[in-house]
């Protein structure tokens, strides 16, 4: 009896000590496994980066109308924007319609409004 519990004892710390160190090697070298891509591709990856999509000025147009909790404008802020147009169309064509995305513009405001930035 003596002999069985001590071997239980010693499969759990056994695989308790695996797990660990799995656990530690997974999180040094997770960096190099998670790390961005720099060069995203809508057609492969389902998303794009737009760099440089936002003047100064109209980021801080948005982030008046965030702490204003309207977000509607914002929604008219970038719709109204031919820049913003153009390099959507480009990359998706002239046939792209911009959506109503307000549900998501929200979550966005409540996310950045939460977050205190």
């Amino acid at each position: 009896m003596r002999q069985t519990f001590f071997r239980i004892i010693m499969t759990l710390l056994f695989y308790v000590s695996v797990i660990i160190v799995m656990s530690f090697l997974l999180r040094c070298f997770g960096i190099y496994i998670n790390e961005p891509k720099s060069n995203y591709n809508l057609h492969e990856d389902g998303v794009c980066i737009i760099r440089h999509l936002l003047t100064k000025e109209m980021t801080n147009k948005i982030k008046e109308y965030i702490n204003a909790e309207t977000p509607i404008m914002i929604k008219e802020e970038i719709t109204k924007s031919e820049n913003i147009k153009s390099q959507i169309q480009e990359i998706l064509g002239s046939s792209y319609v911009f959506h109503d995305c307000i549900f998501l513009i929200k979550k966005i405001t409540n996310s950045y409004l939460s977050s205190g930035l």
